[in-house]
C-alpha cells in the first residue's frame, strides 16, 4: 500500500468525521465545562486539576484553559479546582439531565495576607510548567510557554538542556542534540507537534535542534516514559516541540530586534530579527498565529585534537598524531510558522507549519602532524564549506467529540534536506617535519617544540572540490479513537485505540574530485600557476611547486587557545579559492577515469562507496485502557504493536580493482529488511494525598539500526586488504524500562520530584573486528561470494573485516534524578522575589563491547617458524555507555523585581566515557565541564517595551577530551563567551 493511497484514505475520514460531528453531537449528554483564567491577567491556565469530590469524576484543562466533565449522573456534586501557586477553590453545582452546566474559574495567587498580588515572569513560567507537568498521565517534563518567553535562549537545544536527565553536544558553543539519561541522540526521538522531526544527519536518526527557533514555541515536552499510542522507537526519550498557536480571546503582536557578540572573534556582528502575529476572527472560531524570525551567528571556534598510538613493547601509549585547527563558522538562520486552527465546544482542526533554514559558511585552517613516532609527516590546510539545510513539517488533525467518543485523526509531511554544493580543500605538505625525535613521553602541547618549522620544505600538495547532499521525506497518517464508560461514581473506564501508518524515503550522495600536484612529472600544472601569478616565480626552484606565495601573511587567529598553541603558515582563502577554480578550468577534469596526472580526476571510490537510498514503512497499532478508582489511583495497561520494513540500496565495491570510465569496480545491492514487535506499556499513578503522588511504569522500546550499519554495503581495500562491512540482518536494540517517580508539592514548596529509573538493553549494536578464517565463513556469515565480489572467496581467509553487530550482552542502564522547583513568595520583603530550580541526575551504565581476536599458532617449516591464524576469541570489556555523564547538575536562580528580571544558570556533567577501545590506554573520556550563563530583562515605562540580554558561557569554559592511558588531551575546543542585547517590543 503506497504512502499517497495512505494519506488518501486518511483524508477522506478525516471529511466523515466532520459530517458526523454535526449529527451525533445532538446526543443527549449531562456535562459540565468552562474556562479556568488568571484573575488579574485574563490569561488561561493551562494544566489545571478539576475533580468532582469524592467520585471519579474530573480532569484538566487544556492550553485554552478549557475543560468538560462528561457523562454525569444527575445531581449536586462540589467542584473542586487546584493549580500549584493559586488559592485552591471549591463551588456546588447542580447538574440536570442531558444538560451541559457552565462553570468558569478565576484563580487567585497565594500570596502572603496584605501583599500586593503580583506574578512576576520568572514565577508565571514556572507555575505554568509545574502544573502542565502534574496533570500529564505519563512521566514528562514540561517547559511552558510562559518560561520559553520570559527569557529566551538562543536555541530550542539550550531550552532542554537544563532538564533533568538532559545533557548537550554542542557545536561551536551551540546546542545542536541532546543526550537523554546517558542515551546518544540517536536513540532518542524529536518531535514537532507530535511529528517526527526529519533527521538531519547522513548516517543515523539523529537531528539537530539547534534548527529550531524558541520564539515558535508554545512548550516543550521531554517524555522519559512511553505510552502505548506514542511511537516506540526512543530507549532515551522523545522531545516535542509545540509551536505557538493563537490563544482564545484576545490579539497578540510582538516585534524584536537584537545584536550579537562573539568572544572568539571578539566582533558584534551578530544580529536577530523576530515578529510574531496571533489573532482570533470570526467570534474566536478561528485562530491564526505567524511568527518569523532571521538571525546571524558567528559561532566558530579553536581545536586541538591529539591521537595516539600504543607501543606493546614499553606497554604505554604516546602521542601519535596533533591536529590544530581554527573553525570559523557562520551561521545565518530563517525560522517561520504558520498555526491556523478552528475551534467549536465539539471540534478542533488544527493546520501547523514550520519551516526552518540554516545557511553555513564554514572556513577551517589547521595544521596536521601524523605519524610522529615514525616517518612524519606535516600538513598545512584550509577547506572552505558551504552548506545549507532545510527542515519542513506540516499537519492537519482533528479532533472531534462525539458523545462518549472522541475522534483525534490527522495527516502529515515532514521533511530535511542537507546541501553541500560545494566544499574546496588545497594546502601544503612538509614530507620531513622533524628536527629531533619526538620523545615517548611528549604531551601535545609539547609537540610543536620538535619542529624543524622551515616554511621552504613545504610544498603545495593536494587539491579537492567535492558535493554532498541529503535528502529526507515522510509522509503519515494516523487515527485514535477513544470511548469513556461510567462503571460507577468511583469508577471510570477510558479505552483508547488507533493505528499509524508512516512512509519515509531518504537518499545520500557524495561526489568528489582532486588534483595531486606531486603526481605531475610533466609540470603542466606548475606553467599554469606562474602563467596566472607570475610573481611567484622566484619561489620556485625545482620540481613540486612551493607552497610558501600562498600563505596568508594576513591571518590572525588572536590568542589562539588561550595562549596554549599557535596556528601559523595557514593557506590563503581567498587565493585558494581563485587557484583550484582556475586550476579546474585550466587543466580540466578527466571525466573518463583514464590516470592523467595533469588533470583534475574524480575520486570514484570516496565519490561512490557510501552513496544510498532506500524507502522505510512503518505501521502501528495500540490499545491504551485508562483506568481510574476515584481521584486517587489511575491505571493505564497498554499494548503497542510495530512493523517496520526497509528497502535500501548500497555499494558493494572492490578498492583493488580500477575500470575505464567508471574508477571503481562496484554494484548496486539492494535488501529487504522486515520486524514486528509487540511492546507492553503500562503506567500508574497513586495519590494518597493533595500533595503527593506516585508514579510507576513499566514499557518496552526500540532503537532502530542507524542507516549506515544496516546497508546493505561494503568495501574491499586494496592494499593490505580488508572489508568493511555494513550489516543488513541487524535487530532493532530492544529495551525494558522501569521507572519510579515521587512528587511533592504545594503552593510553598512548589515541586519537588524524585526519580528512579533503569533500562536492561538488548542487541546494541556496536563496530567489530574479526579474521575471516576460511571460505565458508567469508560466505555464510557476510555474503562474501565469487557472484558478489568477483573474487574467488579463498582470497578473503586470515582477512580482516570491519563491521556492525548486535550485541549478545545486556547493557544496564540506572540512575537518580532530583528536581525542586519553587519560589519563596511566601517570604517577606524582596526575599519574596527570588524564583529557583535545581535538578540533579546521577546516572551509571553497564556495557560489554564486544571484541574478536585472532588466535595464533605457530607452524613450523624449513623457512623458519611462521605464525598462522587458526581461530578467532570472542571476548568483551564492560565499560558505561558512550555518552553518558555520571552526574549532572542544572542550578538556574531568578529574581524579579516589579519590571526586572535577573537570571543566572550553571550547567555541569561529569566526565564521559567518550572513546572505546580493546586497550584500556587508547580509550578516552571526556572531562568534568561546568557552564556558566546570565541573562536579564527591563520593561520600560512605555507599554509593552522591553530590553533584554544574555551572557553565554561567562567562565569561557572549554571542552576537553582526555586519553586514558595518558591523560593528555585527545580533543579540547574553546569557543569563548557569547552575548546579545536586544529590545522588545509586545501590543
Amino acid at each position: 500500500m503506497t504512502a499517497k493511497y495512505n494519506v488518501s484514505l486518511t483524508t477522506i475520514f478525516l471529511l466523515i468525521i466532520l459530517n458526523l460531528g454535526s449529527y451525533l453531537n445532538a446526543a443527549v449528554n449531562t456535562n459540565i465545562k468552562g474556562t479556568v483564567k488568571e484573575t488579574f491577567t485574563g490569561e488561561a491556565l493551562w494544566g489545571a486539576n478539576i475533580i468532582i469530590v469524592g467520585t471519579s469524576f474530573g480532569g484538566s484543562t487544556d492550553l485554552d484553559g478549557n475543560y468538560m466533565i462528561q457523562n454525569l449522573p444527575p445531581g449536586s456534586y462540589v467542584l473542586r479546582i487546584t493549580y500549584i501557586g493559586y488559592k485552591q477553590q471549591e463551588t456546588t453545582v447542580d447538574v440536570v439531565l442531558g444538560k451541559t452546566t457552565k462553570i468558569d474559574f478565576e484563580m487567585e495567587p497565594d500570596v502572603v495576607e496584605g501583599e500586593t498580588v503580583i506574578i512576576s515572569a520568572q514565577r508565571e513560567g514556572q507555575i505554568a510548567a509545574i502544573n502542565q507537568q502534574l496533570s500529564a498521565n505519563s512521566i514528562k517534563n514540561i517547559v511552558s510557554a510562559d518560561k520559553i518567553e520570559e527569557l529566551p535562549e538562543s536555541n530550542a537545544a539550550e531550552a532542554v538542556g537544563r532538564l533533568p536527565g538532559v545533557s548537550l553536544q554542542r557545536e561551536g558553543g551551540e546546542g545542536s542534540k541532546v543526550v537523554i539519561r546517558g542515551l546518544a541522540p540517536k536513540y532518542n526521538k524529536v518531535q514537532i507537534d507530535g511529528v517526527d522531526m526529519a533527521a538531519t544527519d547522513s548516517d543515523d536518526r539523529s537531528a539537530d535542534l539547534s534548527m529550531i527557533s524558541p520564539y515558535m514555541l508554545g512548550g516543550i515536552e521531554v517524555s522519559k516514559s512511553a505510552m502505548a499510542d506514542q511511537d516506540a522507537d526512543q530507549i532515551g526519550g522523545t522531545v516535542n516541540f509545540v509551536l505557538k498557536g493563537a490563544p482564545l480571546g484576545k490579539q497578540k503582536y510582538s516585534i524584536l530586534a537584537e545584536g550579537g557578540y562573539n568572544g572568539l572573534r571578539n566582533q558584534y556582528r551578530d544580529y536577530k530579527i523576530a515578529g510574531l502575529s496571533s489573532l482570533r476572527v470570526f467570534d474566536d472560531l478561528v485562530g491564526i498565529s505567524l511568527n518569523v524570525d532571521v538571525e546571524k551567528r558567528n559561532r566558530s571556534s579553536n581545536t586541538v585534537s591529539a591521537g595516539y598510538k600504543y607501543l606493546a613493547e614499553d606497554k604505554l601509549s604516546v602521542v601519535n598524531s596533533l591536529n590544530i585547527e581554527d573553525i570559523a563558522r557562520e551561521l545565518e538562520r530563517f525560522n517561520g510558522s504558520l498555526v491556523l486552527d478552528y475551534k467549536t465546544p465539539n471540534t478542533e482542526i488544527l493546520f501547523s507549519n514550520m519551516l526552518s533554514k540554516i545557511d553555513r559558511l564554514t572556513v577551517s585552517r589547521s595544521e596536521s602532524s601524523s605519524e610522529l613516532q615514525g616517518a612524519a609527516s606535516r600538513t598545512q590546510f584550509l577547506t572552505n564549506a558551504e552548506s545549507n539545510t532545510t527542515i519542513l513539517m506540516n499537519q492537519l488533525r482533528i479532533e472531534q467529540s462525539l458523545g462518549d467518543f472522541k475522534i483525534d485523526a490527522g495527516v502529515s509531511y515532514s521533511y530535511s534536506k542537507t546541501d553541500v554544493p560545494e566544499e574546496l580543500g588545497y594546502g601544503g605538505l612538509e614530507a620531513t617535519p622533524l628536527a629531533k625525535p619526538v620523545t615517548k613521553t611528549a604531551s601535545p602541547v609539547q609537540i610543536p617544540s620538535f619542529m624543524l618549522n622551515d616554511v621552504t620544505d613545504i610544498l603545495l600538495s593536494d587539491f579537492y572540490d567535492s558535493q554532498m547532499l541529503t535528502k529526507e521525506d515522510e509522509f503519515g497518517s494516523f487515527l485514535n479513537l477513544a470511548w469513556e464508560y461510567r462503571l460507577s461514581d468511583v469508577i471510570n473506564l477510558e479505552i483508547q485505540t488507533g493505528a499509524k501508518y508512516k512512509h519515509q524515503s531518504r537518499e545520500y550522495d557524495y561526489n568528489t574530485i582532486y588534483l595531486d600536484l606531486a603526481q605531475d612529472p610533466s609540470g603542466i600544472a606548475n606553467q599554469a600557476i606562474l602563467q596566472k601569478w607570475p610573481w611567484m616565480e622566484p619561489y620556485v626552484k625545482t620540481g613540486s611547486f612551493p607552497y610558501e606565495p600562498f600563505i596568508d601573511e594576513g591571518y590572525d587567529p588572536g590568542d589562539f587557545m588561550n595562549g596554549e598553541y599557535a596556528l601559523e603558515r595557514v593557506p590563503d582563502l581567498n587565493l585558494g579559492k581563485e587557484l583550484l577554480h582556475y586550476l579546474e578550468d585550466y587543466l580540466g577534469v578527466d571525466w573518463d577515469g583514464a590516470t592523467t596526472p595533469q588533470r583534475f580526476v574524480p575520486n570514484f571510490q570516496t565519490s561512490k562507496m557510501n552513496d544510498y537510498n532506500g524507502k522505510e514503512d512503518y505501521w502501528a497499532a495500540y490499545i491504551m485502557p485508562t483506568i481510574s478508582i476515584g481521584d486517587q489511583i489511575t491505571f493505564i495497561p497498554g499494548i503497542r504493536y510495530e512493523h517496520n520494513k526497509t528497502v535500501y540500496t548500497g555499494i558493494r565495491g572492490d578498492g583493488g580493482v580500477k575500470i575505464q570510465s567508471v574508477g571503481y569496480a562496484y554494484h548496486e545491492k539492494t535488501v529487504t529488511r522486515e520486524n514486528e514487535y509487540f511492546l507492553p506499556m503500562i503506567h500508574a499513578r497513586y495519590k494518597p494525598f493533595d500533595w503527593f503522588d506516585v508514579r510507576a511504569s513499566y514499557t518496552q522500546t526500540l532503537a532502530r539500526p542507524s542507516y549506515t550499519e544496516f546497508l546493505p554495503s561494503w568495501h574491499i581495500t586494496a592494499q593490505p586488504q580488508t572489508i568493511t562491512y555494513s550489516n543488513p540482518n541487524l535487530k532493532p536494540s530492544q529495551a525494558e524500562n522501569y521507572d519510579l517517580y515521587f512528587s511533592f508539592y504545594g503552593n510553598k514548596i512548589g515541586l519537588f520530584t524524585i526519580g528512579l529509573f533503569t533500562k536492561n538493553i538488548d542487541d546494541l549494536i556496536f563496530s567489530e573486528n574479526k579474521i575471516i578464517l576460511s571460505d565458508t565463513m567469508a560466505v555464510e556469515e557476510f555474503g562474501l561470494t565469487e557472484e558478489e565480489t568477483g573474487l574467488s572467496p579463498v582470497s578473503f581467509k586470515s582477512k580482516p573485516i570491519w563491521s556492525y553487530v548486535n550485541n549478545p550482552n545486556k547493557t544496564e542502564i540506572y540512575g537518580l534524578e532530583v528536581e525542586w522547583q519553587s519560589n519563596l513568595w511566601y517570604l517577606p520583603g524582596l526575599l519574596k522575589n527570588i524564583v529557583f530550580g535545581i535538578n540533579y541526575t546521577y546516572t551509571h551504565s553497564e556495557t560489554k563491547y564486544p571484541r574478536t581476536v585472532p588466535i595464533k599458532k605457530v607452524v613450523p617449516s624449513p623457512f623458519g617458524n611462521r605464525e598462522v591464524i587458526v581461530g578467532n576469541a570472542d571476548s568483551a570489556y564492560t565499560a558505561p555507555m558512550l555518552y553518558q555523564p555520571d552526574h549532572i547538575l542544572n542550578i538556574t536562580l531568578g529574581y524579579d523585581y516589579e519590571g526586572f528580571s535577573i537570571r543566572g544558570s550553571m550547567q555541569f556533567k561529569s566526565r564521559i566515557f567518550s572513546q572505546n577501545d580493546w586497550r584500556p590506554e587508547l580509550r578516552g573520556y571526556t572531562d568534568d565541564f561546568t557552564i556558566f550563563d546570565l541573562a536579564v530583562s527591563q520593561k520600560l515605562p512605555i507599554e509593552g517595551l522591553s530590553l533584554y540580554g544574555n551572557l553565554k558561557n561567562i567562565s569561557e569554559t572549554m571542552e576537553t577530551d582526555l586519553n586514558e592511558g595518558t591523560g593528555y588531551i585527545s580533543n579540547k575546543e574553546f569557543y569563548g563567551m557569547s552575548g546579545n542585547f536586544g529590545v522588545k517590543f509586545q501590543f
